[in-house]
């Protein structure tokens, strides 16, 4: 808001000099010496009456001469009193006054003219004009002033208005910042409340909430739709390992590969750590969200590359269906994750529906663990002896170590369900200890005998990826004084295979201390030829699975005959797992395998029937 255009507010007849004190004396001075001569002049008219004057051939007597000085003096007073303020107008008075009284007493009481009667009227009619031009005059500068003072008024409030309106603006647009900022962190709060901050994946809270939701939706449309809980395997280890930061890499790799493949009605969240969520919004029958399931799990079926190294990763999914496998955002939750448990249970890297059986499956599971935490303590843990058998003598070649575990509630559990439970609850490490510690004893004895047999321990994954582990075994074999060189680590494939530049490294200090290194399992799983030159092997064992099939169709020998002709140019050490008939082992005599095992020679055997089987030897 502002103020343009002329802004004094004078009047049109109040001229700039008559405010200005200096110019005011001029015209005083000037009407004044007039009025003063034009009185002199009429005084000496009356008093001597001689003045005729001729114009234009007329003669005009003083009567007529004094007329026209007395208005020549009236024109004169009035301009002064139009031209000046205060002074002036005294001036005016005193002038007029002085022209009354020089009229009166000089043209009439002295001269005794009765002319001179006119001027006196003459005179005061002037005083009279001057005093009201005078008052209106200062009625106008009253009004000036007064208009001056409102227009200063005016003016200053004018500017006060600009001075508010720009503050105005500026709190106006600091308004609209405190706005957007506010509205920023609303949506940052919002973010941080409901997403994953590494992701950027919907969270647990958000992932409830739309489960809350399509709930509420499907019951009044009666919808169907799919949760999938996803679990990715042995996460754990890989930030033990290699670092919370390629942990994060992994995470990251991973909802990049499955936001790739994501249909765009569904929802994919992380509920927390290694745990992602899949809500498949699309009514779709089982055949088809197996497939689709299927497509996530071969999403990330492809090696994850960092730092030019190779990692690979799997993960466990459990699928629950609304409504059959609950009603409840709660039920779907739960019933999920033990669809999940139930596949890390039975070996990881699948996908499985939830099944009622599953929760007994559960309960069933929370005593095995419950169970096994104190198997150690309460002595319900024994180990039993595999004998090998040298092929072409079938000499002992010495014995491998397998853990049994004899339950009070629970009775006999087989190796094969206690030992997953082992790894993914971390028991195995103490149970892995224990099992060293107990065999090492033994055998020390065996050892200071003179016997050069070899003990085999098989080491789980879990154990081999501590970073005490190494310092472990130094110190149980330091505190026995066992020979490191009779000393055989059993290792299965998937230790390197996720784990590779770790699980090297681990088995070159092992083989500095003399221990020898045996491959597991081999030929089940992912690139068994490409480890075969980058571990430090020194014994291979072929799985009974290719094994039992010699003698049955020609390329299960072809298999089984390649596998010892590779190891041995090498130059690994071959043991054939699961030998049970004498066809199998005239077959691997044929192809100069070093050892076998299995119950055609020997079952399992216990503590004291080593003893005795040492005796006989």
């Amino acid at each position: 808001m502002h103020t343009s255009g002329n802004t004094d507010l004078r009047p049109a007849g109040i001229d700039k000099d008559h405010i200005s004190v200096s110019n005011e004396w001029i015209p005083i001075v000037i009407c004044s010496a007039v009025n003063i001569a034009l009185l002199v002049f009429l005084f000496n008219i009356y008093t001597y009456q001689q003045f005729r004057f001729f114009i234009f051939g007329m003669s005009v007597n003083y009567y007529i001469f004094s007329g026209f000085a007395i208005q020549a003096q009236v024109l004169v007073n009035t301009y002064l009193s139009i031209k000046t303020m205060k002074k002036g107008f005294i001036t005016v008075v005193l002038i007029n006054a002085l022209g009354v009284c020089a009229a009166s007493i000089g043209g009439v009481i002295i001269a005794k003219q009765e002319g001179a009667l006119p001027g006196v009227v003459t005179y005061f009619s002037s005083l009279v004009i001057s005093a009201v031009i005078y008052n209106y005059k200062k009625g106008l500068k009253d009004n000036f002033l007064r208009l001056t003072e409102q227009r200063d008024e005016i003016a200053s409030l004018y500017e006060e208005i600009r001075i508010s309106e720009e503050k105005l603006s500026q709190q106006n647009e600091q308004l609209k910042w405190y706005n957007k900022v506010m509205k920023d962190n609303e949506k940052e709060l919002e973010r941080m409340a409901y997403y994953d901050t590494l992701t950027g994946l919907p969270n647990r809270k958000m992932i409830i909430k739309k489960l809350d939701m399509l709930i509420h939706y499907s019951k009044r449309t009666h919808a169907k739709f799919a949760l999938v809980y996803v679990d990715i395997d042995n996460f754990k280890e890989i930030n033990d390992l290699m670092g919370h930061h390629i942990g994060d890499m992994i995470l990251e790799e991973v909802t990049k590969r499955w936001k790739s493949i994501l249909n765009k009605k569904d929802v994919l969240g992380r509920l927390e750590g290694d745990e992602f969520a899949i809500i498949v919004r699309r009514e779709m029958n089982r055949d088809d969200i197996f497939r689709y399931v299927e497509a996530f799990r071969d999403a990330i079926s492809d090696v994850f590359r960092y730092d030019m190294k190779e990692l690979r990763i799997d993960a466990s999914y459990g699928i629950s269906v609304y409504p059959d496998d609950g009603q409840t955002t709660e039920d779907l939750l739960k019933h999920a994750g033990m669809a999940q448990a139930y596949v890390k249970s039975s070996g990881k890297k699948g996908i499985a529906f939830y099944r009622n059986e599953m929760q007994k499956n559960m309960i069933e599971r929370v005593r095995l663990e419950d169970g096994l935490k104190s198997a150690i303590t309460n002595g319900e843990l024994y180990v039993v002896f595999q004998p090998q058998y040298s092929c072409d003598t079938q000499k002992i070649r010495g014995f491998e170590a397998l853990a049994r575990w004899q339950s009070p509630e629970l009775g006999a559990v087989s190796p094969a369900t206690f030992i997953p439970v082992a790894e993914e609850t971390g028991l195995i490490i103490d149970i892995g200890e224990w099992i060293m510690r107990t065999v090492i004893n033994k055998f020390k004895m065996v050892q200071e005998a003179n016997r050069d047999y070899i003990l085999t321990i098989n080491i789980s994954v879990v154990q081999i990826i501590q970073p005490s582990f190494v310092q472990m075994v130094k110190k149980i074999l330091d505190g026995t004084g066992f020979d490191g060189k009779y000393l055989e680590f059993e290792i299965t494939e998937s230790v390197f295979i996720s784990y590779p530049e770790k699980v090297i490294d681990t088995l070159k200090q092992i083989k500095e201390m003399g221990i020898s290194i045996a491959l597991d399992d081999f030929g089940t799983g992912y690139a068994s030829l490409k480890y075969l030159q980058m571990l430090p092997l020194d014994t291979l064992k072929i799985d009974r699975d290719f094994v039992s099939r010699i003698g049955e169709m020609e390329t299960g020998n072809q298999i089984v005959g390649s596998i010892i002709a590779l190891a041995h140019s090498l130059g690994i050490y071959v043991v054939a797992e699961g030998v049970e008939n004498v066809s199998q082992m005239n077959y691997l005599k044929e192809q100069k395998c070093d050892c076998v095992q299995g119950f055609l020679l020997s079952m399992p055997l216990e503590s004291d029937q080593v003893d005795q089987l040492l005796e006989s030897a």
